[in-house]
């Protein structure tokens, strides 16, 4: 794999391209007692409120041994921007549940921040291991190949995105926790690419004015890639690309 990055620039804010999971609590996680019930209900409904606060001062009365609630202190912490405890409730709910999918992602978008690719990658692709049905993580994992400049891994994520969920690739940036600024123009482009590899012209033209917009001015870059074929012989690539 290659190791040169792309000069991406920590943002601390939330920016387009990566999305926390939450769940609902596994059985393994069941507990009987009154006050661990009232509080997880508390901390549900403040989530549901988006009162991360609120909501991490609940799950915390009720966290002990449970691996979901650590995992969703985990995203109350990375909602209020505290990366440093949002990773430790990550870790620890895949230390506690080696097997947690939905924390192996959250902890990527973690390392992602802060431009440890190879541990995204890595905790990406456990939880890809362990659900190779969620498109959001084969979303997460081809960012963070395109961070290293691994763009045939990063191709090869997303297709496996787009197979489980055609609309994989967009309609999901205004929700998501995302955590590293990402080359736009380069990322629009592949999503450009993979569709119009498929004969979605209307999309790839779509992701292609994306990309533009995010800087993209190397048209003739399109029509050399067979890829984009269907594209530069559609009517409107003539205008388009003008």
């Amino acid at each position: 794999m290659k190791t040169r990055t792309l000069g991406l620039a920590l943002a601390g804010t939330l920016l387009a391209g990566l999305t926390v999971a939450a769940d609902l609590p596994a059985p393994a996680d069941d507990h009987s007692a009154p006050g661990f019930q009232s509080a997880t209900l508390k901390g549900d409904v403040y989530t549901a409120r988006r009162d991360w606060a609120a909501a991490r001062d609940a799950y915390r009365e009720a966290i002990e041994g449970s691996a979901t609630l650590h995992n969703k202190l985990g995203i109350c912490h990375h909602r209020l921007g505290d990366l440093d405890a949002a990773r430790q409730a990550y870790a620890t709910a895949v230390r506690l549940r080696p097997d947690y999918a939905e924390a192996w992602n959250n902890l990527g978008t973690i390392d992602h921040s802060r431009r440890a690719y190879e541990a995204a990658i890595f905790d990406y692709q456990k939880s890809t291991a362990l659900n190779p049905t969620n498109p959001v993580v084969f979303r997460n994992l081809g960012l963070a190949f395109l961070a290293v400049d691994d763009v045939e891994a990063t191709l090869e994520a997303w297709s496996q995105a787009l197979r489980l969920d055609p609309m994989a690739l967009t309609g999901d940036e205004e929700d998501s926790v995302n955590v590293a600024q990402v080359d736009f123009a380069r990322k629009y482009y592949l999503y450009a690419k993979l569709v119009a590899a498929q004969g979605d012209v209307d999309r790839a033209l779509e992701f292609l004015g994306l990309a533009r917009e995010h800087g993209l001015r190397d048209f003739g870059k399109v029509a050399r890639d067979p890829d984009f074929a269907s594209v530069v012989q559609d009517p409107r690539w003539a205008s388009w690309s003008r």
